[in-house]
């Protein structure tokens, strides 16, 4: 998951 290095705005994981 990108949140888990850096707020990635292409990872649905911080969309979610």
């Amino acid at each position: 998951m990108g949140v888990t290095k850096k707020p990635d705005l292409n990872d649905p994981v911080l969309r979610a």
